[in-house]
C-alpha cells in the first residue's frame, strides 16, 4: 500500500506550498517598512501601486506563515524528524 505522502498529488502540493513560501516571503520582504530606507527604492514608496501593495501587508504573513506551517507539516509526516532516525 502506498502512502499518501509519497502520491504524485501530495509532491504537488508540497511543491506548491514551496513556491508559495517563496512568493509571499518576496511580498512580505518587498512591502516592509525596512524595504524603503534603501535609497535606491524610497521614491517607488510613494507610488499608488506600492500603496496598494502594501495595504496587503498583514494578508500576505498570514498567507506566509499558514504556507509554511502546513509545508512543515507535510515534510515531517513524509520524511520525519532528522533525529528520530
Amino acid at each position: 500500500m502506498e502512502s499518501i505522502f509519497n502520491t504524485d498529488l501530495m509532491h504537488w502540493v508540497v511543491f506548491s506550498l514551496g513556491a508559495t513560501n517563496l512568493i509571499t516571503g518576496l511580498g512580505v520582504f518587498s512591502c516592509c517598512r525596512v524595504f524603503p530606507r534603501f535609497r535606491v527604492f524610497a521614491p517607488m514608496t510613494n507610488s499608488a501601486v506600492y500603496k496598494s501593495f502594501f495595504r496587503h501587508h498583514g494578508v500576505m504573513w498570514q498567507v506566509f506563515w499558514g504556507s509554511v506551517v502546513v509545508h512543515m507539516t507535510l515534510g515531517v509526516l513524509h520524511a520525519g524528524l532528522p533525529w528520530m532516525h
